[in-house]
């Protein structure tokens, strides 16, 4: 899979009000600016939201085994409501999406990732998303799985999209290059994306061996399209 490294720190502020007044054809009030600022970064969105909203469709479509090296804030999230003495039923919502669990890993359905998108801990983690015509097969080689180690090793060979994070920078990987390609375009909008080298996959050093965006995006779709 090909891969994207999207980190949080926004491109000039400056440079990007100046695009919009091109686009608009008009000068931005200070109060206008504020409100766009607002817009593109709302505090209640995770950057996870903030990069990937436009997969979440595709997201939807898959199974996915989420990994939290560190913590179970990912496998938990709204901690505190678990210590209520009646039953919350957004948590019991949450876990009949639940598939199967083991420590610090949960094989979840697309629905689960997309309500908690807003909720995570986004310091260590690896999601690892089964198209559904892997599931059969996957399903069948995690029955003597119990490892967080052993299930990422089983879920490489299926999955077709994965994202990684680390301190707020995420890997964003793919075998579809139109799902790469979209995801870099909008991201690159305000944020900066180095395009992960071939090769190094999310257990690599997707961190530092990165370049300046790919040139052969377009390229390669019209590539794509051509063989169908």
């Amino acid at each position: 899979m090909r891969g994207l490294r999207v980190s949080h720190i926004r491109k000039g502020v400056a440079f990007e009000i100046y695009k919009l007044e091109n686009r608009l054809g008009a000068d931005l009030s200070p109060d206008a600016v504020s409100a766009w600022l607002d817009a593109v970064q709302p505090l209640w969105l995770s950057e996870f939201s903030r990069f990937f909203g436009p997969l979440f469709p595709e997201i939807l479509q898959r199974t996915w085994l989420l990994c939290d090296p560190g913590a179970p804030l990912l496998i938990r999230p709204f901690v505190d409501f678990y210590d209520m003495e009646e039953p919350v039923k957004v948590l019991e919502d949450l876990e009949a999406l639940e598939i199967a669990a083991g420590e610090h890993w949960r094989i979840v359905r697309g629905e689960y990732l997309l309500r908690v998108a807003n909720h995570i801990d986004e310091d260590e983690l690896i999601f690892l998303g089964i198209p559904s015509r892997s599931w059969d097969k996957f399903w069948r080689c995690c029955e003597r799985v119990e490892t967080m180690a052993e299930m990422k090793k089983v879920a490489r060979d299926f999955c077709d999209m994965a994202f990684c994070s680390y301190e707020g920078i995420w890997g964003a990987f793919f075998s579809d290059v139109k799902l790469l390609a979209r995801t870099f375009f909008h991201c690159s909008e305000h944020f900066i994306v180095l395009e992960i080298e071939e090769g190094v996959g999310f257990d690599g050093d997707w961190l530092t061996s990165g370049r300046a965006s790919c040139p052969a995006f377009p390229i390669l779709l019209r590539r794509r399209e051509r063989n169908g």
